[in-house]
């Protein structure tokens, strides 16, 4: 309810203000009152992408992802899957480029 959607706005802002620890912990705290909390997922990939953490962001979208497919039998929403898609991109890039200096 509405602890929950504080917690997602508190996040959102922490950011957009440059504070992805701040973040991680409040969208932990709304995924632990509610374990299939997409957007709060998504808010904490993000933290843990924004932190440098990419390994960790991808981990919790495994999570998220076996999560609603065993008590749900769905797939995460197209906003989901597009910031995954984003953090493999990126991943990519980052190893392209780390090659390319060699």
């Amino acid at each position: 309810g509405l602890l929950r959607r504080g917690r997602r706005t508190g996040a959102e802002a922490a950011l957009r203000t440059g504070e992805p620890e701040l973040a991680r912990t409040l969208a932990e705290a709304a995924i632990t009152a509610d374990p299939l909390d997409e957007a709060a997922y998504r808010l904490l990939i993000r933290a843990h992408a924004d932190a440098g953490r990419p390994a960790h962001a991808l981990a919790e979208y495994h999570r998220l992802r076996e999560s609603l497919a065993t008590e749900l039998g769905i797939d995460p929403a197209p906003p989901t899957r597009a910031l995954h898609r984003s953090i493999l991109q990126r991943r990519c890039n980052e190893a392209r480029q780390a090659a390319d200096l060699r």
